[in-house]
């Protein structure tokens, strides 16, 4: 099953159940309680690591951080339904390369000059027909800190406070593209042509598991910051060799 985390009351039977059997499912599971009007109220869904090692807290959150809404678990999935994931994820990642490199095979030279001769609004439009949603500026991370900060002197303007919640991570969640990908963006793609052919070569010639360790990288902030849903299984997931994107046993 594939368990959706959320608040929940312990006095009431079908949430005792739902904990218990959450508890049977996942031994690492562990609720946190909270008292409001005499009445107790899991409000976070936690799980305890198998380590908090310096190394292992790199990919399991700790019982401490787990604490603060943005640090939380989104899904607790099966062993089978992470397997199914990652193994859907990897077919993804093959087909789509392969497609990649036969078309740079084949027609590699006759997109070169097709994208070089385009004009730069006629590569903006290409671009946001195959993503409306792309982010529109270069430098990303200027922008939204600077967004960041005028939403945040608005609230106090009008509040007087700032809601615990409101924090970089959470506000960082509606942009997961250009967090995974902050290399991504209209205004940059289309000034200069070179930065999509570039990318097209460099993606096609190197296996993702060469990529693995800079894409990873690109993931430092944002674990730490917590910008990106996460689902929890006790599992890890290789990335090099020949089983990569296969789960740990």
């Amino acid at each position: 099953m594939v368990w959706k985390i959320k608040e929940q009351r312990k006095d009431d039977d079908d949430t005792r159940e739902e904990i218990w059997c959450a508890k049977l499912s996942y031994p690492t599971y562990q609720p946190i309680y909270t008292r409001r009007d005499g009445v107790l109220w899991c409000y976070r869904h936690s799980f305890k690591p198998l380590c908090e090692c310096p190394e292992c807290v790199q990919q399991f959150r700790s019982m401490g951080s787990q604490i603060k809404k943005v640090f939380t678990y989104s899904f607790a999935l099966s062993d089978v339904e992470a397997r199914q994931k990652s193994e859907g994820f990897v077919r993804s990642i093959d087909e789509n390369l392969a497609y990649l490199q036969e078309q740079c095979n084949n027609n590699g030279n006759a997109i070169m000059k097709k994208w070089k001769k385009k004009s730069r609004e006629k590569r903006e439009g290409l671009l946001r027909s195959v993503d409306p949603d792309l982010y529109p500026h270069q430098w990303f991370y200027a922008h939204f800190n600077q967004s960041f900060l005028d939403t945040m002197v608005k609230k106090l303007s009008i509040n007087g406070e700032i809601d615990t919640d409101f924090t970089q991570g959470k506000q960082l969640r509606k942009h997961r593209t250009s967090c995974l990908l902050p290399y991504l963006n209209v205004e940059g793609l289309s000034q200069d042509p070179m930065r999509l052919l570039g990318l097209l070569y460099n993606r096609t010639k190197y296996s993702p598991e060469q990529w693995a360790p800079f894409d990873n990288s690109l993931l430092e902030k944002h674990w730490a910051i917590g910008s990106l849903a996460l689902d929890y299984n006790s599992h890890s997931i290789i990335l090099y060799g020949p089983k990569y994107g296969t789960m740990t046993q």
